[in-house]
């Protein structure tokens, strides 16, 4: 059965898959490679496409919600810079001083929405362009907690050839503190959610504030397709990195941060005797394993070396 791979790795650590050779220059050099999305092997990575609000029952309901948080409770207008912002907030102060029918101004609003959705396509389209543009000059480092799964030996280890390099955030300041899940689903994300359009269409979120920003960065690049769900992938997103005009950097990582090496299944002895004597005095304090196949499953076995 072997040892519980979580166990001895760690099920809160970072693994990175590598052919022997890549691997052996990773620890030689104490470096890790950061790419920008457009060198990935999924063609929708960092892709996601612009989907408008359906103007919809649903959407209709955010909206008048949202607005009458601004006629009845008294809601401030959070986002002065949203330039619907005054007018909205002039709009609820006239409804409630004049006692006005507030369903028929909802629906002279519905109108108007509906208008602005079909008139700032363009707008909108250009603006998500530049948006995704800036995004693609990204540099992300790619992780995985999949250490046991036999696709991610087979197609990113070399055919089992390979080896797993287990990473900890144990230094201070490890950029592995900074990891973040990648979410799986079957569609494509909206860049606009109809709650988030119908704050913004009243005044109450502010499209370009930091957090939105973020909000929208993490939509774009950290969603992939359920297909890929098998990699349990972890990023961490390093802007434009150190090198902006390069697609590919080399960023150094800390010696403590190194938790384990693990050999696969097919590895070939010699190889890894070299590959032990040159790297284990670098990094001390770390583990080395192998992979075995199972003899009763489809499954690879963790044994210490």
């Amino acid at each position: 059965m072997g040892l519980c791979w979580n166990t001895e790795l760690g099920d809160a650590n970072f693994g990175k898959f590598a052919s022997a050779e890549s691997a052996l220059a990773i620890l030689s050099k104490g470096t890790l490679k950061w790419t920008r999305p457009g060198a990935f092997n999924d063609p929708f990575d960092s892709q996601a496409k612009l989907h408008a609000p359906l103007f919809d029952d649903a959407l209709k309901t955010l909206l008048r919600d949202a607005f009458s948080d601004l006629v009845l409770l008294r809601s401030r207008v959070s986002a002065p810079n949203n330039p619907f912002a005054r007018t909205m907030a002039g709009l609820a102060d006239h409804v409630r001083t004049n006692r006005l029918d507030m369903e028929q101004v909802l629906d002279e609003i519905f109108v108007g929405a509906q208008e602005s959705l079909t008139a700032s396509g363009r707008i909108r389209q250009q603006f998500f362009d530049e948006f995704v543009s800036g995004l693609q000059q990204s540099k992300i480092l790619c992780l995985t907690r999949s250490f046991d799964n036999i696709l991610m030996w087979s197609h990113y280890a070399d055919s089992h050839k390979g080896v797993l390099i287990v990473f900890g955030a144990n230094s201070p300041d490890s950029q592995f503190r900074l990891a973040a899940p990648v979410q799986y689903q079957t569609s494509i994300p909206s860049f606009l959610e109809p709650d988030e359009f119908s704050k913004m269409f009243t005044g109450q979120l502010d499209f370009s504030s930091d957090e939105m920003t973020s909000k929208i960065i993490d939509r774009v690049i950290m969603t992939k397709s359920l297909d890929w769900s098998y990699e349990n992938e972890w990023r961490v997103v390093g802007g434009n990195g150190f090198s902006p005009d390069a697609p590919v950097e080399y960023n150094s990582f800390h010696v403590d941060d190194v938790r384990a090496v693990v050999f696969g299944a097919r590895y070939d002895a010699d190889v890894a005797n070299s590959f032990r004597k040159a790297a284990a005095p670098l990094y001390p304090s770390s583990r080395w394993f192998r992979a075995k196949l199972s003899n009763d499953r489809f499954a690879v076995d963790l044994e210490s070396l």
